[in-house]
């Protein structure tokens, strides 16, 4: 099964705002953190859970993931 990833960032109508490409940045680390909060190592298959991936120009980008890896 693959991971079900959602981002939390979201468009809205008339929003013009344009976003950088971000296929030329890598991801240099990767947190989880569960619906409360608290930082976990690696969320159980179906765990609801927030995925933070800090990328190779120092952004971030946080979206939301359903585990799937026991």
């Amino acid at each position: 099964m693959d991971d079900i990833v959602i981002p939390l960032t979201g468009r809205y109508a008339g929003d013009t705002h344009a976003e950088p490409s971000i296929a030329d940045k890598k991801v240099v680390d990767v947190v989880y953190y569960n619906l409360q909060g608290i930082r976990i190592i690696r969320p159980a298959k179906g765990e609801v859970c927030v995925k933070v991936s800090t990328l190779s120009d120092g952004s971030i980008q946080a979206s939301k993931f359903i585990g799937s890896f026991y």
